[in-house]
């Protein structure tokens, strides 16, 4: 750098000084903080937006390379078991399981298994955006009331699991509320074809209690139409055929547990 170029440089540092002095009304400016206004990159978020840790149950996206696992239980299922796998900024693969005991309002129990699809389509401090899919399939083996209370076999019901959104809003560092609205379409393909539609609205909440776990809690309820195709069954020892109809069911279930990071 030649004489010249170091003066210039010199006397513009010294501008930004006095600028800033006059700015702070002190005639001596603190020069350590004059170059680091020089310096300045923006706001910085607001640490009431940004949660601790990340929620699991609503419209949140894990960063990449962090792993999750929720646990929980409630109505309809006694066991629920998911594992968050981020596979872009957006994405989520996540395996689950559940061991359930009803179906509607009635006692039914069964395993179901399958992966959920997240898309987060929209993240911000106030709030994000996911589009979700649940493929995945049930093996019912005990029924009382409901579609198959006459069956005393196992019913087979693959499950389509879209299309489901959700809303996620961050109200405190240690607190996010999820919203959302599910239509999971799934099909009972055994022993009979039915075809499952249920409308459910969703509301939860998500608390930060220890650096590594969040505790959960959620609640998914509304009607459900099933339409049944036409088959046979037996009665008293006679086959009848039984003509297709539509059947109309209230569902809700409840879900209460904890999501840890590994």
């Amino acid at each position: 750098m030649s004489r010249m170029q170091g003066l210039t440089a010199t006397l513009l540092l010294f501008v930004g000084i006095s600028a800033y002095a006059q700015q702070q009304g002190t005639k001596s400016p603190d020069i350590g903080k004059a170059i680091k206004t020089c310096n300045y990159e923006g706001p910085a978020e607001s640490p009431e937006t940004v949660p601790k840790m990340p929620g699991t149950m609503g419209a949140m996206v894990l960063p990449l390379h962090t792993r999750m696992i929720d646990f929980g239980t409630g109505f309809t299922s006694a066991v629920f078991v998911r594992y968050h796998v981020p596979v872009r900024r957006n994405i989520e693969v996540n395996p689950f399981f559940t061991l359930d005991y009803g179906w509607d309002t009635n006692i039914d129990v069964g395993d179901t298994a399958g992966l959920q699809f997240k898309f987060n389509l929209y993240s911000s401090p106030r709030f994000d955006v996911a589009l979700i899919f649940e493929p995945g399939a049930r093996i019912g083996y005990y029924h009382s009331g409901g579609l198959f209370d006459a069956y005393d076999g196992v019913d087979i019901n693959i499950q389509a699991g879209f299309p489901i959104v959700m809303v996620t809003f961050p109200v405190m560092p240690d607190i996010v509320l999820n919203a959302g609205l599910k239509a999971p379409v799934s099909v009972f393909v055994y022993p009979y074809r039915v075809v499952d539609i249920p409308i459910l609205f969703s509301i939860g909440m998500e608390y930060n209690v220890l650096r590594n776990i969040n505790f959960f809690f959620a609640l998914d309820m509304g009607p459900e139409i099933c339409v049944e195709a036409p088959h046979k069954i037996k009665a008293l020892g006679v086959k009848i055929k039984t003509p297709a109809y539509t059947t109309n069911y209230f569902r809700a279930m409840v879900l209460v547990g904890m999501s840890y990071r590994l």
